[in-house]
């Protein structure tokens, strides 16, 4: 009797055993979904602060091109009175220049933006491998 009592203490101890490396592996597991979901909000958080930033600078540009096209049109009024010696063109292209080198350099920080969000997505790919090894 005392052996078999002894037999179902030791299964009873492995069993709890067992729970416990499960228990360990869910909690790690909870942790690595943490990280990952802490990583997309952060990945989204970005694109909605580039969308925010665009949409500003697309506001200012609408609000400048108004005001350029108004005042080019009270210029273009001022030069049929005026002698016409103006040439609004050059200024214009001026413009689309610069417009051209501000998507160049938003392009260039979503690309940044992206290679970090790739980084750590490898990042937390390779720990996942690593814990299940």
């Amino acid at each position: 009797q005392m052996a078999l009592l002894r037999e179902q203490v030791v299964l009873n101890f492995k069993e709890r055993m067992q729970l416990c490396r499960s228990l360990i592996e869910i909690e790690a597991q909870n942790i690595a979904n943490n990280s990952e979901l802490e990583l997309h909000r952060l990945v989204l958080q970005q694109w909605d602060d580039e969308l925010q930033r665009r949409a500003a600078a697309t506001q200012r540009s609408d609000e400048a091109k108004t005001t350029e096209l108004s005042s080019v049109h009270e210029e273009d009024s001022d030069d049929m009175e005026g002698t016409g010696d103006e040439e609004p063109d050059d200024d214009l292209d001026h413009r689309h220049s610069n417009q051209e080198d501000l998507t160049t350099d938003d392009e260039s920080k979503s690309a940044t933006a992206n290679s970090v969000t790739r980084s750590a997505h490898k990042r937390t790919r390779s720990k996942k491998s690593k814990r299940r090894r």
